[in-house]
């Protein structure tokens, strides 16, 4: 499994009514990640990944391609 699709199982995970996710897809484009939803993703990231986030980097991840970057540090 590569790196993208490595965050796109947990993307799924915590979203399952959302079928399309690719780098582009923000926030306001899945019903799911209100406020409950995004804290369960970085929940989940955090897990799976092995990373920790700062407050202001949580409330900053807003899109994809940021949660992405951060993850692996591009």
């Amino acid at each position: 499994m590569d790196k993208f699709e490595d965050l796109v199982s947990v993307l799924k995970k915590v979203f399952p009514s959302h079928d399309v996710f690719t780098l582009e897809v923000i926030r306001d484009e899945i019903l799911e990640w209100d406020s409950i939803g995004h804290l369960t993703l970085i929940v989940e990231i955090e897990d799976k990944f092995h990373v920790r986030f700062t407050k202001e980097e949580i409330q900053n991840l807003d899109t994809i391609l940021k949660i992405y970057q951060k993850i692996y540090k591009i």
